[in-house]
């Protein structure tokens, strides 16, 4: 009787670990564990669809979640059905934990798109560069993500900040005049800074830009105001005579002067006619009339009279 229960018994165990259940061939439940991804599988080394249940031998790598890390277990499981489990253990941990703070920027960049915080796992944060620069690298190569309570650069992280070109101040060439008001050339250079490593080049104000072989901006015609002129008081020319009319027996002849010795300028004095009264600008010439040639002619002699202007 006890050797027939103990059969009995034995036949039971080998029932339950049987895989064969139903008609079936028993299959492991897929693995799902908080923050771990276990669908990337093979089966006789081919890869295997995401399923709900998996085959005997198939073989699953398991993956921590973007910005998380293994604390423990395996990656790489099998599933043995006996005991109906995935082999080996224990199964994949990790660690996800939150990043307080936005990261700190490296190289020239200032800041990045992520603030205030926490910032949970697998956050990805962009650096900006400042307004002064440009950015000459893709946002792949200018991030940073939030690994279990870290920041880590986000593929391959590079300078990406490139100085924009500023300008001088304007330089004053020679004024026009040595007093009063002028005109003056001006001129300025984009160097302040230059522009470096594909930065942006500086706007002339006709909107063109500067460039590696040109980058001097050119103002003609700017208005330059020195200390006031003093006054000049007019003063008179030499006279200048005229010829006279006749070549004997009396006639008349035209004295002229200019008040341009020197001209009246910067509120000076106009000059004084011989009837008192000024020049003033725009009539500035005086002109007197006065005898000539008043010797009687000889006997039986016609005055001739001269053409004018004649000497």
């Amino acid at each position: 009787m006890r050797t027939y229960v103990g059969f009995a018994l034995a036949l039971a165990v080998l029932f339950i670990a049987s895989p064969v259940e139903g008609g079936k061939k028993p299959q492991c439940s897929a693995m799902v564990y908080p923050n771990v991804d276990c669908t990337s599988c093979t089966y006789n080394n081919a890869p295997v669809a995401t399923a709900s249940t998996y085959k005997k031998k198939t073989i699953c790598t398991c993956e921590c979640d973007f910005g998380c890390v293994r604390s423990s277990g395996k990656a790489v499981r099998e599933c043995k059905i006996r005991p109906r489990r995935w082999s080996p253990s224990p199964r994949l941990e990790c660690s996800c934990r939150s990043c307080a703070g936005p990261p700190t920027p490296p190289f020239d960049y200032t800041s990045s798109d992520c603030t205030g915080g926490p910032f949970g796992f697998g956050t990805i944060c962009t650096f900006e560069c400042p307004a002064t620069h440009t950015v000459t690298v893709p946002d792949e190569n200018r991030q940073h993500y939030c690994e279990d309570g870290r920041w880590v650069p986000h593929g391959n992280v590079l300078d990406g900040c490139a100085l924009n070109g500023g300008w001088s101040d304007w330089v004053d060439g020679g004024c026009s005049v040595t007093c009063g008001s002028g005109t003056q050339t001006q001129t300025r250079t984009c160097d302040n800074p230059t522009p470096e490593a594909g930065g942006a080049e500086c706007t002339r104000e006709d909107s063109t830009m500067t460039t590696s072989a040109d980058r001097v901006e050119t103002k003609s015609g700017v208005a330059c105001d020195l200390a006031p002129c003093p006054p000049v008081d007019g003063g008179w020319s030499d006279w200048v005579d005229g010829a006279c009319s006749v070549t004997c027996g009396g006639g008349m002849y035209t004295r002229t002067r200019d008040c341009n010795n020197p001209a009246p300028a910067n509120g000076g004095a106009e000059c004084t006619l011989e009837d008192g009264t000024m020049t003033a600008e725009g009539d500035r010439t005086e002109t007197v009339e006065s005898g000539c040639n008043e010797d009687a002619c000889p006997t039986g002699e016609v005055p001739t009279v001269l053409p004018t202007g004649s000497a």
